[in-house]
């Protein structure tokens, strides 16, 4: 949990909402399809937006960190070479989020995409059939 807090409360938290949303939306897109509901694919895309929504918010953190970086390290001379790879160690912390994110949600959306519909309209139509 120290990541969230050195990576910058600022993207992280709302990273952390953007991966509570694809869980919920992956949740959401399983229940409305086991259901044979309509909405299915509005859930299944929900999914596949949230989680680009990460990945785009974890690139701005890095573009706002390194800006951040550079306007610090302008002002100091002298710097170490070890406190410019702690800068970008850190600035890569919300961008890593950010595509883990991505990566979950992708995967979710392909295989929600690929599960069999059941439920209502998928039993009706198997037993008219029959």
């Amino acid at each position: 949990m120290d990541f969230l807090i050195e990576g910058g409360l600022l993207f992280t938290i709302p990273l952390s909402l953007i991966a509570v949303g694809v869980l919920a939306a992956a949740t959401q897109t399983y229940r409305s399809r086991a259901a044979g509901q309509e909405k299915t694919v509005f859930w299944r895309r929900t999914v596949f937006h949230l989680s680009l929504l990460g990945l785009m918010v974890g690139i701005l953190s890095h573009a706002v960190s390194l800006y951040q970086m550079m306007a610090v390290l302008q002002t100091v001379e002298g710097v170490s070479p070890a406190l410019v790879i702690g800068g970008l160690r850190v600035a890569f912390i919300a961008p890593i989020y950010g595509l883990i994110i991505f990566g979950v949600g992708g995967l979710l959306w392909l295989v929600l995409g690929s599960w069999p519909a059941t439920g209502t309209a998928t039993a009706s139509a198997a037993a008219s059939s029959a």
